[in-house]
């Protein structure tokens, strides 16, 4: 225990504590200045006892705490790579020496001053190659922002970094496309010059050579991404195991049956394609080019006389970009692809729509063709008789322009389009009933001679539309039409119907007189009915009497003569109305030789029994018996009440509507002179019906009339009398409370008729009540009896 006692010992100990107190109180003290921004914001920096944490303590200096934050820095130091690391001339452990503190937070600890304290003069244009990072081509054009966002930044937050943390990989920058599948050589393909989907620095298989249009295209148009070709699936993949055939990239516009042709002619050759599109060439249709003659075999068109002198741009044209328009895959029956159809379509239906031009027409030449009269007989038109003799030109003859063609299809087949009517378009209206495929001609004539047709096959009804029956059928052809010694221009030899009748010849009255005296044509041109003729009422078997059945024809009387038999006319002989015929040819009388007048009316053939009384009022004379009367029968009336007036002058109202016809006119027990089974009225006035209740009081110039008080819609006991305004005695108050018999008493006459007594009498007030008090009420008894 000798050392307690050693006073060199304590002394030594006392020395260490002055210099530790020293040390914690030069440690403590105050600090010299404010730190820099970007360490001010660091809560773990600020603080007078924080100072140990960038000036280290007693067993660490400021470079060793520096570097506990700056932990890259450090790395490049020991690796002597980056700035740093490059810094060992100017001694990169004193940290102070670059980046100055305690000067305040507005003063950057890095600026220009630290670079050219580091020995980088300019640190905008800084030479990476000065810290082993390398820029070349389009990096160097970048603005140091471009890679490092922070460096113009005035102050840094935290963790931030301003030029630290990137790496010379390509991928720490620019996004992998190819997912790390093709490695970290991305300047090996890409470069840094060109755009990178370009790749020039790649370098193609020599199995497949990028050249003609294979040299322009880019990587993804043959190795699309996420297919068995894309890029990454095919690297480093030796291409002759895996090559690929043209058709699996572009799509095949030849023909099958060319390829099959083109393998059987080139055996051996996988690559059937090359033979005639190389790589070389630039486009597709540059395989003319390289075609060989042999090979056209295979698209079924052989080179071949005449086609064999032929350029392939004479067929093929270059102006047509597409390959279906330039390379149609044409026949060799296609011929007027080519050429042109000179009969412009004529045979492209029907039974040559199949065949070729090369049926017709040699390969050679167009003409002569070979189109003979056996093949004609393939057409709808068979060549017989004297059509066999003709040449092609008499029916098909050249066109009158040479930029038309002749015609062959569509033409006529009918004889009279062809040749000249003989017989002047008189059966042309009946055209629709021949044929198609001949004409009208064929049912009477053949084809070797136009004769004179045999009666039993020429169907006279229905080629002329006069059907030769009754009387007609037994008639000579020569009887109607003339014969004529000699053929005419038009080989006719008898006389048409038309030079001999002017009018329709299907009308009777073109051949038979008209024993009407043509009363029935007229009047059916005026009805607008024309049309109709003798075989209306007659038939052709004989003019009178039935037809061969055994039936009659039934004359329509009011269509012919516009009086149609009715009622008790239609029960009337003919002969009645009409009487017998002077003429030998008729049978009935004319109407207008017996009547005058016109025979519409009644009164031309039954005298009028009313002796012309209706006659003045019944308005046109047509409507006279017809308003009242039928045909059915005389004694029938239907007058209508509305029509009494205006006939008789008398018109049906009130109660005279509602009376019975027998009422006013009282049936006869027999008809009289004039045929009336009906009495006449007596008069229209009242007093020719009624008898006079007022016993004359009111006959005025030998007349009553009687509705000045009686209505005839109202009772006659109900009158319309005005007391006021039609007598000499007007009613005052009192007078107007009376009855009307208070005045007026009946009274008897000589006769000894009792009737109401109206006048005269008197007006003044003693005629009634005389002039003693209480006097009584209406007239006088002694105004009494007349």
């Amino acid at each position: 225990m000798s050392w307690i006692f050693n006073p060199k010992l304590w002394l030594a100990l006392a020395s260490t504590a002055v210099v530790v107190y020293l040390l914690s109180f030069e440690m403590e003290r105050t600090s010299p200045g404010r730190i820099s921004e970007v360490h001010f914001q660091i809560e773990a920096l600020r603080g007078g006892e924080e100072c140990k944490a960038c000036h280290g303590s007693f067993l660490s200096d400021m470079k060793d705490a520096c570097l506990q934050c700056h932990e890259d820095i450090g790395q490049q130091l020991a690796q002597e790579i980056g700035l740093h690391g490059r810094m060992a001339a100017t001694n990169p452990g004193n940290c102070a020496a670059c980046h100055l503190e305690h000067l305040g937070g507005e003063k950057e600890l890095v600026n220009s001053a630290s670079f050219e304290a580091a020995g980088v003069k300019d640190w905008q244009n800084y030479d990476h190659r000065h810290c082993t990072y390398s820029l070349i081509e389009s990096h160097l054009e970048l603005a140091c922002k471009d890679c490092h966002p922070s460096a113009e930044s005035p102050l840094l937050r935290e963790g931030e970094k301003r030029f630290l943390g990137l790496q010379q990989a390509c991928r720490h920058c620019h996004e992998d496309p190819h997912q790390g599948e093709l490695g970290e050589n991305c300047e090996s393909c890409h470069g840094q010059q060109a755009p990178f989907p370009q790749a020039p620095e790649f370098q193609h298989h020599p199995e497949f050579p990028l050249e003609g249009a294979h040299g322009n295209l880019a990587c993804q148009e043959c190795h699309p991404a996420e297919s068995d070709y894309a890029v990454e699936r095919v690297f480093g993949i030796d291409v002759s195991q895996r090559g690929r055939a043209c058709q699996d990239c572009h799509p095949n516009p030849h023909a099958s049956s060319f390829l099959q042709a083109v393998q059987v002619l080139l055996p051996g050759k996988d690559q059937a394609c090359l033979s005639c599109h190389p790589f070389s060439d630039s486009s597709f249709p540059q395989a003319a080019d390289h075609f060989e003659v042999e090979l056209h075999r295979c698209s079924g068109f052989p080179l071949e006389p005449p086609h064999h002198r032929q350029n392939c741009s004479d067929c093929h044209p270059a102006e047509l970009t597409s390959f279906q328009d330039r390379f149609p895959g044409r026949s060799l029956a296609d011929c007027q692809v080519c050429h042109g159809d000179p009969h412009e379509e004529d045979f492209a239906g029907g039974t040559f729509s199949t065949m070729a031009c090369t049926d017709c027409h040699a390969e050679t030449h167009f003409s002569p063709h070979r189109f003979d009269v056996e093949m004609h007989q393939l057409c709808d038109f068979a060549l017989r008789g004297s059509h066999t003799q003709l040449s092609c030109d008499d029916c098909h003859p050249p066109s009158a322009s040479p930029r038309l063609p002749r015609q062959f299809s569509g033409l006529s087949q009918r004889c009279q389009d062809c040749h000249d009517d003989p017989h002047q378009g008189e059966f042309r209206w009946r055209s629709t009933a021949a044929p198609a495929f001949q004409g009208e001609c064929s049912e009477c004539h053949v084809e070797t001679e136009f004769a004179w047709p045999q009666p039993a096959t020429f169907k006279h009804g229905l080629w002329t539309g006069f059907l030769l029956d009754g009387k007609h059928g037994a008639v000579d052809c020569v009887d109607c039409h003339q014969a004529t010694a000699e053929r005419k221009t038009t080989g006719r030899r008898f006389q048409r119907i038309g030079d001999r009748v002017e009018e329709n010849p299907q009308a009777c009255a073109s051949c038979h007189s008209d024993v009407h005296r043509d009363f029935f044509q007229k009047r059916l041109a005026a009805q607008g009915k024309p049309e109709a003729g003798c075989e209306t009422c007659h038939h052709t078997f004989a003019f009178r009497g039935p037809s061969a059945d055994g039936h009659e024809r039934e004359f329509d009387h009011g269509r012919w003569t516009g009086f149609p038999l009715t009622g008790a006319h239609r029960q009337s002989e003919c002969e009645s109305c009409h009487g017998k015929s002077k003429d030998e040819n008729r049978n009935l009388g004319w109407i207008r030789d017996r009547r005058f007048g016109s025979f519409e009316r009644c009164g031309t053939c039954h005298p009028d029994p009313h002796g012309s009384g209706f006659r003045p009022a019944a308005g046109p004379p047509k409507e006279d018996c017809k308003l009242c009367h039928s045909t059915t029968s005389f004694r029938t009336v239907e007058l209508k009440p509305s029509e009494h007036g205006r006939l008789t002058g008398f018109a049906l109202q009130g109660f005279h509507r509602n009376a019975a016809c027998g009422a006013c006119h009282p049936p006869l027990t027999e008809a009289d002179r004039f045929g009336r089974w009906s009495d006449r009225a007596k008069g229209r006035a009242c007093e020719a019906c009624h008898a006079d209740p007022h016993a004359g009081q009111f006959r005025h110039m030998q007349k009553t009339d009687c509705s000045r008080c009686h209505a005839e819609d109202r009772p006659f006991t109900r009158p319309s009398f005005d007391h006021q305004k039609d007598s000499r005695f007007p009613l005052d108050a009192t007078h107007r409370e009376l009855d009307c018999s208070a005045c007026h008493k009946p009274t008897s006459l000589r006769n000894g008729q009792r009737v109401v007594r109206y006048k005269p009498i008197g007006t003044r007030c003693q005629d009634c009540h005389g002039f003693g008090a209480g006097g009584g009420s209406g007239p006088r008894a002694s105004d009494g009896e007349q």
